[in-house]
């Protein structure tokens, strides 16, 4: 494991551990990866829109993620003090209206099936196709759920806006709160009465 840019170390939940093993067996599947896109019409700021995303690995430490797993005893999950956002950018406006949809289309599922490298960070990947002049299709793809941030400082920015966001949680405040037991085993009455007081450290911005 690379010891360079690293903020953090922490170990794996249970469902992690599942979660990277079926990824490690069948890398080319494309398991556990979301893709989303929509069209955009009018002028695009593609420069605001790396900015806003750069802003919000910044500041969510789960986006500056990646998972290490060669030469230690157990797999970990490794929290970046840095990581550069990945935008690609193609210009398909000049391909003719059905071969224009083909191509847009098959590019994305491309994106889809060939994943994301786990050991380096972000997971998480931009792509702007220019359908036409002033038509875009914005697509990300990302293996967690994250958007509110994204729409609240676009605009926000677009606009010439500044807009403050309350301070988010990291994978440490997961972990940190999760009852250590042994996987597959029945939770007790004890353990479970650890909870409350154990994920009042957790904050209210997680949920």
């Amino acid at each position: 494991m690379k010891t360079t840019n690293v903020a953090d170390v922490y170990e794996l939940t249970p469902l992690q551990q599942g979660l990277l093993f079926h990824c490690l067996q069948a890398p080319a599947a494309g398991y556990y990866i979301e893709q989303m896109h929509f069209t955009m019409r009018g002028e695009l700021r593609v420069d605001v829109i790396r900015d806003v995303w750069r802003t919000i690995i910044d500041r969510h430490p789960g986006l500056r993620t990646s998972f290490s797993w060669e030469d230690i005893n157990r797999p970990v999950q490794v929290v970046h003090a840095h990581a550069d956002l990945p935008l690609d950018e193609v210009d398909l406006s000049d391909v003719p209206g059905d071969e224009r949809e083909r191509r847009c289309t098959e590019l994305l599922l491309a994106e889809r099936r060939a994943g994301f490298d786990l050991e380096s960070a972000p997971l998480l990947k931009l792509t702007v196709c220019r359908m036409a002049d002033d038509t875009f299709r914005l697509a990300w793809r990302f293996s967690h759920l994250i958007m509110s941030d994204f729409v609240t400082l676009y605009k926000a920015r677009y606009h010439g806006r500044s807009v403050e966001l309350p301070v988010p949680a990291g994978p440490g405040n997961y972990v940190g709160c999760r009852p250590t037991r042994p996987c597959g085993t029945a939770t007790s009455s004890s353990t479970s009465a650890r909870w409350p007081t154990a994920c009042a450290r957790w904050p209210a911005s997680a949920n």
